[in-house]
């Protein structure tokens, strides 16, 4: 038994839309971004259809239904593949102008074919330069936007549109030199050919897609689950684990570690007086100021409350101090006003430091330390700086 292209092109149209409507059915909403653009792809997988059917059928179709409105389509299509790889790559919005690239590709097929009447190989190559920036471009945009390690769900989208790239950039160079008459090499059959790649391309990288985006929120929930979600630095239990892999490896090269205990003065009266909303934006204010003066390698996290802990690798307890006097000057001059009243913002800071020479310490012990160091602040008047 032996399958006709429109029998093959049929039935691949056919898992096609079946793979749409899967994807349809896994959007989920906690992520705008992602949900977007699995919108976005399964939008030009519908399409998919429709273009080799009309190419299957073109020896039965006028020239405006096939080629013409095929390659329009198939131009949309991958349109739509690269607005959804920027969604789901974490751009706020696809870039507008990709838009207009298949009003653009069908206006040049209209001159090439209807007005200077080329051969038809001039039109193919055209179409062919369209695609292959499209599929380039997303290749591009996910080698920028990958992660380290890279994924293997962008590895596996990135060879794909790398490949499918490689293959129409050399079609359509093959159809500038036949049209050129620079070469007699043969056309061969452009349906066939560009059908067997296209239609086996969006059903590996629908997978491909669908593995993207559970991986991105997969990170974003794990992410989400580490972090405060008022100011947006480390939740008490990320910054402990945290802290444990920096103090066991602190122990091992021999290196101090210090931390650094913050506390908001006199905090409930902010709350008591101008209610939470003003107190949390109040919260948010210190955590700049307090971001603004640590290095990138300092870790800093919420602890609960008003309370703060930085956590500092390779600072012995001169260094420590020296930050930790530089974090209450930057609260303390911070500017915080609410309904154009100041409203003035201290911290206390407890400092303990863990020396190569005490050998290995547990958080637990360095909490302690300064716990006891930041009462002695707290005790000592507020709005100062004392070691453990």
């Amino acid at each position: 038994m032996s399958l006709d292209l429109a029998t093959v092109v049929l039935l691949s149209a056919l898992n096609t839309l079946m793979m749409s409507f899967a994807l349809f059915s896994v959007r989920r909403h906690e992520n705008a971004g992602l949900d977007r653009g699995l919108r976005h792809w399964a939008y030009g997988v519908v399409l998919q259809p429709a273009v080799w059917l009309l190419i299957a059928l073109a020896d039965r179709l006028p020239f405006w239904l096939s080629p013409l409105l095929a390659n329009f389509l198939l131009v949309v299509a991958l349109g739509e593949f690269y607005r959804a790889f920027c969604m789901v790559t974490g751009a706020a919005r696809p870039p507008r102008w990709v838009f207009a690239l298949p009003v653009f590709e069908l206006c040049g097929s209209v001159l090439i074919t209807q007005v200077f009447e080329l051969l038809p190989v001039w039109h193919e190559a055209w179409t062919a330069a369209f695609l292959c920036g499209l599929l380039g471009m997303s290749a591009v945009r996910l080698w920028r936007s990958r992660g380290k390690p890279w994924l293997d769900s962008d590895r596996l989208c990135f060879a794909v549109f790398t490949i499918g790239t490689a293959i129409l950039l050399a079609r359509a160079l093959t159809l500038v030199l036949i049209g050129s008459g620079l070469t007699d090499g043969v056309q061969g059959d452009f349906g066939l050919s560009m059908s067997v790649f296209f239609q086996s391309l969006p059903m590996i990288a629908t997978l491909g897609i669908a593995l993207m985006a559970k991986d991105r929120l997969q990170t974003e929930l794990e992410r989400l689950a580490a972090v405060d979600p008022l100011t947006g630095v480390a939740n008490r239990r990320s910054f402990e684990a945290e802290a444990e892999r920096t103090l066991l490896a602190a122990g091992r090269r021999k290196m101090s570690v210090s931390l650094l205990l913050i506390d908001a003065d006199h905090f409930k009266r902010v709350n008591d007086r101008y209610g939470h909303e003003v107190g949390d934006n109040a919260l948010l204010t210190i955590v700049t100021a307090l971001k603004g003066s640590l290095r990138a390698s300092d870790l800093l996290g919420r602890y609960g409350g008003e309370e703060f802990a930085a956590l500092l690798p390779d600072a012995d307890q001169a260094a420590a101090m020296h930050v930790a006097e530089r974090l209450r000057a930057a609260v303390e001059i911070s500017e915080f006003a609410f309904a154009e009243h100041p409203i003035p913002l201290r911290v206390s800071i407890g400092v303990a430091t863990v020396t190569p020479e005490q050998g290995e310490s547990k958080l637990n012990s360095l909490l302690r330390h300064a716990d006891l160091a930041l009462y002695a602040a707290k005790a000592a008047g507020r709005n100062r700086v004392q070691a453990g």
